[in-house]
């Protein structure tokens, strides 16, 4: 069974469990959050196929573009799954980007936020021209993706189990490395 028919079915399984509608979703330990499950499931396998995408890119700017837009959709599945409001309003009262509104919305991934918050500031720079970044920066980025996809699947209450990564690491000249 293909990653992208496993969460097909996911989706239909959760979305079953919330029959009385997204006011009622739960999540692992049981509180009740009046998001959208639905648009959060679709998020998280948008975030999915963005870190596919990332392990499979040709530049190191490519895999650091696609890696933190994985980690920006995994946010967003865990912001629309546990938000009341449709949006939230930033101090200086425009609408929230989706790192304040994850630490509002879960505080227990507030340093998270701020990571890939910086993250972001680093893409945006990539996205007009900076030299691009060494390929250690751009894995781990990926790597850190990756995790935080996986905590953020536990924190919604799903499955989450080990993907093998399609990154695959050899240096020249040493024997028996794949």
């Amino acid at each position: 069974m293909t990653i992208q028919a496993m969460s097909f079915v996911e989706r239909d399984r959760r979305q079953d469990q919330w029959q009385a509608g997204p006011a009622r979703a739960r999540d692992r330990r049981g509180h009740t959050h009046g998001g959208d499950p639905g648009a959060g499931l679709d998020l998280l396998e948008r975030a999915a196929g963005s870190l596919l995408q990332a392990c499979r890119a040709q530049t190191t700017t490519d895999r650091y573009i696609h890696a933190h837009l994985g980690a920006q959709r995994a946010a967003a599945a865990l912001v629309v799954s546990r938000a009341d409001r449709p949006c939230r309003r930033g101090r200086d009262g425009k609408v929230a980007g989706v790192w304040e509104s994850l630490g509002a919305v879960a505080p227990e991934f507030g340093e998270w936020a701020d990571y890939l918050a910086l993250s972001g500031r680093r893409r945006a720079r990539l996205e007009t021209g900076d030299p691009p970044p060494a390929s250690r920066e751009a894995d781990d980025l990926l790597r850190g993706a990756e995790t935080f996809l996986g905590l953020i699947r536990a924190a919604l209450g799903l499955p989450v189990g080990h993907v093998e990564s399609p990154l695959v690491f050899t240096r020249p000249g040493v024997a028996g490395e794949a």
